[in-house]
């Protein structure tokens, strides 16, 4: 029996997660859960602005601007990589 170029015998074609996005969906979890637990108010002094907001609310803007920084941090890595390479 052959089987077609681009397909594999197994059933389960689809998805096989490997150990680094298990942790980061772990990490995303357990930030999830924190994040859930703690709804007391807070105040928030930025740049000059104060806001009152729940904990939740805050370390949820928090851990947004962080992946944000991380995303833009890697593209600049991929970006520079390139170039590295079309250089070599």
């Amino acid at each position: 029996m052959t089987v077609p170029a681009g397909t594999s015998r197994s059933a389960g074609n689809g998805f096989r997660p490997n150990g680094r996005l298990i942790g980061a969906g772990a990490l995303g979890l357990m930030a999830m859960i924190f994040l859930l637990q703690n709804r007391e108010r807070v105040s928030v002094h930025v740049l000059g602005f104060e806001a009152n907001l729940p904990i939740w609310g805050v370390l949820g803007l928090v851990l947004a601007a962080g992946i944000a920084i991380g995303y833009l941090l890697a593209g600049r890595r991929h970006r520079r990589r390139r170039s590295a390479a079309r250089r070599a």
